[in-house]
């Protein structure tokens, strides 16, 4: 952006450009100076709070408070800071010991000089693609326009900072409901490509949204890519469990039913019918499965024990620390990752089991009685203890007769 701005009556080309997402630079004519630049942490706090807040004016106490609270005499801290900052940016362009002036009791930043500041323009592109009129298609590429302004959280060298925090938030939120909003009109205008694309785009900056997860296995789904959809649904549940010590919601654990499960759509003859059902026939030990399908499990056990009257057991198997507290999260995930070898192979492969929570375990024991299923469960936490001596956790069950 290109600007004339009159300083002492003479006309200076003003060309600024002012970047606060992902990282923090201010570029003058073809000179940038950025945080890499060796200049006092200070200097730049001073500098991005005064763009930040460019449309007030910033009382010197205020400023004093943010950098020097703990100066023995700082005003004048604060003053000699000033005059480095007005000389690294004069050192830049002419119109750079104007950009910041002095006002009654304090300062603010020159908005007669315009400058091309990369969070406006975000949010004007993000607000115009919610409101417009236009068609899908360039209602998305405002949005991409904007993701490519967004390459990060607002000024991450002043995260955690009180002022700072809920602006990094209000653009954080403002990125994901575009990206949401994007994703929702290309998939359903059949864009199941470019959904996949965008998803993959936006999880490099949001690692642990699970609609953005979603969206990309529903698309891998819609181009028959189940396989793909598969592994992603199972990388996005490991990320929630053991990363972020969450559970899914259930509208996730949903999705692998409704669009990971593989369905063949095609006639296949009794030879290829009974290879596939063999396939995993060497598998040794209770069958692990997602919680979904363990749920359509359950239902026909428990129909079939009502028929034919053949006992099935339900366990819920807890783990937490020596005092039942809960778990911290490495530890946690540690130990339930260890937990389910140990429940693999002390079943039987006729038992079920799936996690429901964070720290539980549901397991399906059948033609079990409860004196026997209370000597396999025993089995488990035995087993634990053998191969995990150093791990001090609790194990707790309770069994209930299906019927």
């Amino acid at each position: 952006m290109c600007n004339n701005y009159k300083r002492k009556g003479v006309l200076i080309v003003s060309n600024i450009e002012i970047t606060m997402l992902g990282n923090f630079s201010i570029k003058i004519g073809d000179k940038k100076i950025d945080e890499t630049s060796r200049r006092s942490r200070n200097m730049w706090t001073l500098l991005e709070y005064i763009i930040t807040f460019r449309e007030k004016e910033i009382q010197q106490n205020e400023l004093i408070e943010l950098l020097y609270d703990d100066s023995s005499n700082p005003a004048s801290a604060l003053k000699t800071q000033l005059c480095r900052l007005r000389d690294t940016l004069a050192s830049f362009s002419p119109l750079g010991k104007d950009l910041i002036v002095s006002c009654p009791g304090g300062y603010r930043w020159n908005n007669e000089i315009e400058a091309d500041i990369d969070t406006e323009k975000f949010e004007t592109l993000c607000n115009e693609a919610s409101v417009s009129k236009e068609n899908y298609r360039k209602r998305v590429d405002m949005v991409l326009s904007a993701m490519e302004l967004y390459k990060g959280d607002y000024l991450p060298s002043q995260n955690g900072e009180n002022w700072a925090a809920p602006i990094s938030a209000y653009y954080h939120s403002l990125y994901i409901k575009a990206v949401y909003f994007a994703l929702d009109l290309l998939f359903e205008n059949n864009e199941f490509n470019e959904t996949i694309a965008l998803c993959r785009k936006a999880l490099l900056i949001d690692q642990y949204d699970e609609f953005i997860y979603a969206m990309e296995i529903r698309a891998l789904s819609e181009l028959g890519d189940k396989k793909s959809a598969r592994d992603l649904y199972h990388r996005a549940i490991d990320i929630f469990y053991n990363k972020l010590g969450v559970n899914p919601s259930e509208e996730f654990l949903q999705l692998y039913k409704e669009t990971v499960y593989d369905c063949h759509d095609v006639s296949l003859d009794f030879d290829k019918v009974t290879s596939i059902l063999n396939e995993d026939d060497d598998v040794v030990g209770a069958f692990y499965c997602e919680y979904e399908f363990f749920k359509y499990i359950y239902q026909l056990e428990k129909k079939a024990s009502s028929r034919d009257g053949r006992p099935v057991q339900l366990c819920v198997l807890s783990i937490s620390d020596e005092n039942g507290g809960m778990l911290g999260g490495k530890k946690l995930s540690s130990v339930m990752e260890k937990l389910i070898d140990c429940i693999t192979f002390s079943l039987r492969s006729s038992d079920v089991f799936t996690r429901i929570s964070l720290s539980q375990y549901a397991i399906l024991i059948a033609s079990a009685t409860e004196d026997n299923a209370n000597m396999i469960i025993k089995r488990i936490a035995k087993r634990f203890k053998r191969d995990n001596p150093k791990i001090t956790a609790k194990i707790t069950f309770k069994l209930k007769k299906i019927n």
